[in-house]
Formats: structure tokens, C-alpha cells, sequence
């Protein structure tokens, strides 16, 4: 009949269609399994964009010598200890000391079923060291210790704990001078250890006569600031009035060399002539620093006051 090759020719598309939607749905499917898979491998090594990672992970601890120090921990450091904390209630996860034993290195296992990070402190060997670095960008304290958040953000994370020593200074030349002009200027020297830091290093200055004025402070040429303790608020420095120079300010100066490094600070004055001839100024100095407490790492109110050195200049109006 005249209809029959008609009908098998809607029959053969019908199947082609069929075929196709058969392919079609494969590869939806083969999709959806590579999605999956991805999805998976993504989640294990915690490498999944915008999810913290909870899954099981290892922390690598190292303690090590502040960079640029050219000097081993062996050497240089002494037994460190560690913390570890879990955030959801603040229960021990680990701790103990990281020495040379370990090669300077502890690993600590992080179960299943964190938020995403720990909370870590690393005490240095004792109080002659700083923490040179935090070990997170956000901290809070608790039980007296401020600790670190470290994201866990997948299976393998490490953890660089720096120390430097806490530094001495040694008065070279107090600056004292004969002067006649009205402008003056006394460079002061001074070394800073070997392979070690102060945190806020200020040189503290007060006279036994009123009337000198302070132009500008530099530190090997560069200005720094200097604040006047105006304790009577006439803008005159009067005897017995501080002037503090920020050496360094709220944060470290270094020196990573092997040998002591020498600074000088050259404070210029004016109004010296209104000293009266033949008169001697004493200019007592004293150089102050902060030391951390171990277990609270740059927190200022906890830091401990150190006198470094003291020393007179004898600026003489000829």
C-alpha cells in the first residue's frame, strides 16, 4: 500500500530520536559523575572554593630562627613549646616542647569535624626571645595565653614559628660638645647587638637647665619623631622634662648581621644661646626598650620596661 514506506520512514526517525536522547542522557550522566568526582577529590583535600575544609588534617609545627639570620636553630634556639587548641571548646588538641630532638619540627593530627582552623601559641625557649611574627592574622586569649587561628584548609598545613633575641645597645659616644652658636648639633652612637631586635626602642632625654629647643631628630639620616613632655604645657623644654625619641617606634629594630651594627642619632637643637656662656647642659640619656611576655606576644600591656643603657652628654657654651 502507498502508505507503508511513509510509515516506515516515520518509524526511522522515531529511532534516531530515540538514539539520540539515549546519547544525550549518557552524557548528561557521564557529566554529572565527572562533577561528582571532582566535587569529592575537591572536598578530601579541602581545596573547595567557599566550604572550609573539616576533614582529617596534619599540622606541621616548625620553630625556627627569624629569617635572614644566617644561623641554625641548633644553634640559636632553645626548647619551644606548643599548644593547640580546638575553637569549638577550647579543649587541648595537643602540645608539648619542639627541640632539636625533633629537628625542630612536630606534626599534630587534626581530626575530622573541626571549623576550619585551630588555635596555636608557640612560646619561645624563655623571656630573652621575641615571637617575630604572628602566627595568624586574628588572636584572642584565653586562659592568660593568646593564641593564633590557623585555617585547616586541607589535609597537609604547616605552621613557621620565628624567634629573635632580644638585642642590648652599648653607648659608643654620649655627644657631648663645646658649642658657641645658637645651632648646635650632638650625634649620639650607638651599637645594637648581634643577631637580635628590640621592640620600640626609644632614647629618653632630659636637661638640668630650661630654654633649649629640639629642630629635628634623624637616626643614620633619616628623620624620626620625638615627642616633648610638656608637663607644664608652656612649650618650652624645662629642666627635668622628657623628650622621647621613637627609635623604632611600636615595632622591631633588627640587626640580622653577625656583628654589632652602630647607629647614630644626631639631634640638632637652637635656642642655645640662650645658656649662658661658660654654662654646662647635662643631657641624661636613657635607652629604653619592651620585652614580650612569652605568652602574650604583642600585647603592649603586657610587655616588661628594660632599661638598656644610660649616659650624659656635657654640652659646654664656650
Amino acid at each position: 500500500m502507498a502508505f507503508e514506506p511513509g510509515m516506515r520512514e516515520v518509524g526511522r526517525i522515531i529511532g534516531l530520536k530515540q538514539v539520540d536522547r539515549r546519547k544525550l542522557w549518557a552524557i548528561v550522566m557521564l557529566a554529572v559523575l565527572v562533577i561528582a568526582v571532582g566535587i569529592a577529590v575537591a572536598w578530601y583535600y579541602g581545596v573547595l572554593p567557599g566550604i572550609p575544609y573539616t576533614g582529617a588534617a596534619t599540622l606541621t609545627i616548625f620553630a625556627k630562627p627569624a629569617p635572614g639570620l644566617g644561623v641554625t636553630a641548633d644553634k640559636y634556639l632553645g626548647p619551644c613549646e606548643y599548644y593547640v587548641l580546638d575553637p569549638k571548646d577550647n579543649s587541648t588538641i595537643a602540645s608539648g616542647s619542639i627541640t632539636s630532638d625533633d629537628d625542630w619540627q612536630v606534626e599534630v593530627n587534626i581530626e575530622a569535624g573541626h571549623p576550619g582552623y585551630v588555635w596555636l601559641a608557640v612560646l619561645p625557649p624563655n623571656n630573652t626571645y621575641y615571637l617575630w611574627e604572628k602566627l595568624g592574622d586574628e588572636s584572642t586569649i584565653i586562659d592568660e595565653r593568646t593564641y593564633f587561628k590557623v585555617p585547616i584548609t586541607e589535609k597537609e598545613v604547616s605552621v613557621n614559628a620565628y624567634f629573635i633575641k632580644v638585642g642590648d645597645i652599648g653607648v659608643v659616644n654620649s655627644g657631648s660638645l663645646t658649642y658657641s652658636a645658637s645651632i648646635f648639633t650632638s650625634n649620639i652612637i650607638y651599637n645594637l647587638t648581634s643577631r637580635a631586635a628590640l621592640w620600640n626602642l626609644t632614647l629618653i632625654v632630659s636637661f638640668n637647665v630650661s630654654g633649649l629647643d629640639i629642630d629635628s631628630i634623624t637616626l643614620n639620616g633619616t628623620t624620626v619623631s620625638f615627642y616633648h613632655d610638656d608637663t607644664d604645657n608652656d612649650e618650652i623644654i624645662d629642666a627635668n622634662e622628657d623628650v622621647f625619641i621613637w627609635l623604632s617606634g611600636k615595632d622591631f629594630v633588627a640587626n640580622k648581621k653577625s656583628e654589632n651594627v652602630t647607629y647614630v642619632i644626631a639631634i640638632t637643637y637652637s635656642n642655645g644661646t640662650a645658656i649662658s656662656s661658660g654654662q654646662k647642659i647635662e643631657a641624661d640619656l636613657t635607652f629604653i626598650a619592651y620585652k614580650f611576655d612569652i605568652d602574650r606576644p604583642f600585647d603592649f600591656e603586657k610587655m616588661t620596661k628594660i632599661t638598656l643603657a644610660t649616659a650624659t652628654a656635657y654640652y659646654t657654651r664656650s
